[in-house]
Parts: structure tokens; C-alpha cells; sequence
């Protein structure tokens, strides 16, 4: 049977942001996004804005726009003026939203420890350890062989395509 700290120990690296590279996040759907978006303001020790959310999550003010007012209207976060700036505001979880929040938590405990008693607290670590190095590693290879100019990579798509 899975210990509790095996249990936090997979559930952290599961669910770790450092684990998908912002180069892999920009790829995410508009609802793992806002699981994303919405998984930030529940962990954050402080309060956030739209500007820490856009920075955090390497995505544009346009889809950050959107994905809170999604969160909005489905009563899990909520706006909270800054008291610093009356122009801005925080994002703050609902009461329906951190309710929401701690159920989710107990439902991928249960998971992380089937997870855990199926499969081996070590072969997880290895797994975990594994995807960590592919993803630097990955991001690194990508980041090396990027093009100086984007627009050249797109014309060279393009022409390639058409030949």
C-alpha cells in the first residue's frame, strides 16, 4: 500500500509545471490550460494577475483573457482589486472553487496511489527522473536548431510543400 509522502512525493512531480517545458505548454488545449491556469491560483502563495498568469504560462494576454472569463463564468475564480493600482485586479479562487480544488486532490491521491502500488514507487521515480532529462533536453535541441529568422523556416516550409 502507497505511504502518504510516496503518494505527495508523485502527485509534486506529476503535476509539476517544470515537468512540461513552456515550448510544449504553448501547445495545450484551451481546457488543459485553464486546469493549468486555474492549478496556478490554487497553489500560488501570493495573489496573482492576468500579467503573472501570461508570464507563468507563456501564453498571450488574448488567451489568458479568455480563460478567465471561462473560469468566471463556471464560479471557480473570481476578480479582487489591487489595492496598489485600482486598474488592475487579482484572481482569486471561489469558495465553490477551492472546494472543487480539494476534491480533485483527494480523487489524483487515490490515483498517484493505485498509480504507486501498481507499478513500483522506484520505476515511477526512474519514469519521472526520465521525463524530466527528455524534456530539457528536448527543449534545448529545439532551441539550438531554431531558425534566426521564423519567417525563413515558414517560407521553407511552404516552398517544400509545393515542390
Amino acid at each position: 500500500m502507497a505511504t502518504e509522502k510516496e503518494i505527495e512525493r508523485v502527485s509534486r512531480q506529476f503535476l509539476s509545471p517544470s515537468l512540461y517545458d513552456p515550448l510544449i505548454l504553448e501547445f495545450l488545449s484551451n481546457r488543459q490550460g485553464m486546469a493549468a491556469l486555474f492549478r496556478m491560483l490554487i497553489k500560488s502563495r501570493e495573489p496573482l494577475t492576468s500579467r503573472d498568469l501570461q508570464d507563468i504560462l507563456h501564453v498571450s494576454s488574448a488567451r489568458t483573457a479568455v480563460m478567465v472569463r471561462r473560469l468566471e463564468e463556471k464560479g471557480v475564480i473570481e476578480k479582487k482589486p489591487n489595492p496598489k493600482d485600482r486598474r488592475a485586479y487579482f484572481l482569486v479562487p471561489t469558495q465553490k472553487g477551492l472546494e472543487i480544488a480539494h476534491k480533485r486532490e483527494e480523487d489524483l491521491n487515490r490515483l498517484f496511489g493505485r498509480m504507486i502500488d501498481e507499478i513500483g514507487y522506484d520505476r515511477l521515480e526512474e519514469f519521472f527522473s526520465i521525463m524530466h532529462d527528455l524534456t530539457h533536453v528536448t527543449a534545448r535541441l529545439l532551441e539550438e536548431h531554431r531558425p534566426e529568422n521564423e519567417d525563413d523556416l515558414c517560407h521553407e516550409l511552404i516552398k517544400n510543400r509545393t515542390e
